[in-house]
């Protein structure tokens, strides 16, 4: 994953660059504060956040949304979120996808939903934009949606 995401920057131009490091940086920032939220708020409420844009508004092509996606999941992986303060690793890319890609335009929903798995429930959230996954889920039993929002 790592070296991915440094395959695309090195292939980036110096703006493009910079403003990834300015998305990753803002989803960081976004992430510390994402317990609190949490705790306050109710889901639907982070789910629906500020309406600030960050920094570009609209995705332009499918080839850009991967490279956002793959940022941004970078991000989630970081060890710093790996505590248990913070959701487990599917809720805090979905929750940060989410978010980054409705600003930038995208019609993304985020899905919160339980299967089974050994005999016992477990609960798995994920994002899809145009009824497609974003990150596809790697699990081989069926997921059944609780959740949705946009409803």
């Amino acid at each position: 994953m790592r070296n991915a995401l440094r395959r695309v920057l090195r292939r980036a131009s110096p703006i493009d660059r910079l403003w990834h490091v300015w998305l990753a940086a803002g989803v960081g920032v976004w992430l510390c504060t994402l317990p609190v939220r949490l705790r306050i708020r109710s889901l639907s409420v982070v789910l629906d956040g500020g309406r600030r844009p960050i920094g570009r508004t609209r995705l332009t092509s499918a080839q850009e949304m991967d490279r956002v996606v793959r940022a941004v999941r970078h991000v989630c992986r970081l060890r710093l979120f790996a505590s248990r303060w913070f959701p487990r690793l599917c809720l805090r890319e979905a929750l940060a996808l989410h978010r980054v890609l409705r600003h930038m335009g995208c019609p993304a929903r985020f899905h919160l939903g339980v299967h089974t798995r050994g005999g016992r429930f477990a609960a798995h959230g994920w994002v899809t934009v145009h009824g497609k996954p974003v990150v596809p889920f790697s699990g081989d039993d069926c997921v059944r949606t609780i959740y949705s929002h946009p409803a």
